[in-house]
């Protein structure tokens, strides 16, 4: 729909002012497109690759199989199962696609099992600016910050000034480009919410499409795919994203109903599932789509079931790991070295063999573009830009400059003479109730 072009944009012009107010999703800002852009590979394979999410899940799964070990809790080791099985059996389709939620949401279960197994109040500071860059990726990981709390306390009681100081200094680091992006492409200091609203830019997007933008992101995660029907009552539109959620939805409710179990137990890495639920609340609240962050449920799901019965798999764990002997133990960190090492020279092979073969009509080496993707061109703004055919909004990544919709031409101009200059709203638009395709509602959907 438009992870594609949004990248192709970062390729060839970097950041350009307004570009939301060419296709509103061109205004989303996710730190995950930039790093797509910078790894391209476009300069050695003569072709744009969409690699970031499987060398991702390449290091992530590595690190997790070679991890788990019998000494450690239980909680920890199916923290890592999760992570293995996201990456290898419940995203496996989306690994070659520029999608923005494998990155984000692998981040967040490595987190959270780094979380659990430390103590070091360094390394758990380390973790929470982690989870500030996670943010960036996608706004659905923002409650993640809340881990700043135990090493926060930590840190001010212990009179620990200095760190603090160093600590805020980084994460500021690591946020001030994410909300510069924000400013850029939207004119507003976070996209899409205009309330936010301090700029007054030439190029800032119309109040109302950031609006309804917004609204279409939380309904078409309700799954209904109609904006105007955002005063739907709760139960109607519960009912149905029941019919569509499949295993999440039963998921939703048993860890609903679960929750006393994480505040009457009380036990040790209480901040772990209270992050979850607050991350898994956030995301139901907002945008309950399954992709975009159900596995905050199986995180949920793994904590109530460490609560109820990890301490007892903890003990017979032990147990069973002082039965086994030191060379048996040397043996299986020479194999996982040995694994290692053949893994990374697998896939400096595979490499290597894409730099020979490129330029070879081989289906897995060449990166494909969307499938049906038919365009025509059209002429506006004094250059050509491809728009899809009838019947579909998508363009993939090779038609460039291309948008879904031919309606937004009218309403905006050039902020100067090329597009490095950027895209502004006539000024007719700018306070009028228009929204992504270019079109005007008749009334305000909110009202």
């Amino acid at each position: 729909l438009y992870h594609a072009q949004a990248i192709h944009w970062i390729e060839d012009y970097g950041i350009v002012k307004g570009l939301g107010n060419l296709y509103h999703r061109f205004a989303y800002d996710s730190a995950f497109f930039s790093l797509q852009a910078l790894f391209s590979l476009r300069w050695l394979l003569g072709d744009s690759t969409h690699a970031v999410n499987g060398f991702v899940a390449w290091i992530f799964v590595s690190w997790a199989v070679l991890s788990i070990k019998p000494e450690k809790n239980i909680f920890s080791n199916l923290m890592r199962i999760l992570l293995i099985w996201y990456l290898t059996i419940d995203k496996v389709q989306d690994i070659s696609s520029p999608n923005s939620d494998v990155f984000v949401l692998s981040l967040v279960i490595f987190i959270f099992i780094n979380w659990i197994d430390t103590r070091d109040v360094t390394l758990q500071c380390i973790l929470c600016l982690l989870s500030v860059f996670a943010l960036t990726l996608k706004l659905s990981a923002a409650l993640m910050v809340l881990l700043v709390i135990s090493p926060a306390v930590w840190l001010v009681v212990n009179k620990k000034y200095k760190e603090v100081a160093l600590y805020i200094c980084l994460g500021c680091i690591i946020l001030i480009p994410c909300l510069a992006r924000n400013y850029i492409l939207s004119g507003y200091l976070l996209y899409p919410y205009p309330q936010i609203d301090i700029f007054n830019v030439d190029w800032k997007m119309a109040p109302y499409m950031c609006s309804v933008d917004g609204a279409e992101i939380k309904m078409w995660g309700r799954g209904i795919q109609d904006v105007t029907q955002i005063q739907t009552p709760f139960l109607t539109w519960f009912s149905i994203w029941w019919g569509k959620a499949g295993i999440v939805g039963p998921l939703l409710i048993l860890d609903a109903l679960m929750l006393p179990i994480v505040l009457v137990k009380g036990v040790n890495r209480i901040l772990v599932p209270l992050v979850a639920y607050a991350n898994g609340l956030l995301w139901f609240v907002g945008a309950p789509l399954p992709r975009y962050g159900s596995i905050y449920l199986f995180v949920i799901l793994i904590c109530n079931l460490n609560h109820l019965f990890g301490e007892r798999a903890d003990k017979l764990l032990e147990q069973g790991a002082n039965k086994s002997s030191a060379s048996k133990a040397n043996k299986l960190s020479v194999t996982r070295a040995n694994g290692l090492v053949g893994y990374a020279g697998l896939c400096l092979a595979l490499l290597a063999s894409a730099y020979y073969l490129k330029g070879h009509p081989v289906d897995m080496v060449s990166q494909q573009g969307i499938y049906g993707c038919q365009v025509k061109e059209v002429n506006e703004l004094g250059t050509t830009f491809f728009v899809p055919s009838e019947g579909s909004d998508l363009v993939g990544y090779n038609n460039f400059p291309a948008v879904p919709y031919v309606a937004i031409f009218d309403k905006i101009e050039l902020l100067g003479d090329s597009f490095e200059d950027g895209f502004k709203l006539k000024d007719e638009y700018k306070d009028s109730l228009i929204i992504g395709n270019g079109n005007l509602h008749e009334k305000n959907i909110f009202q």
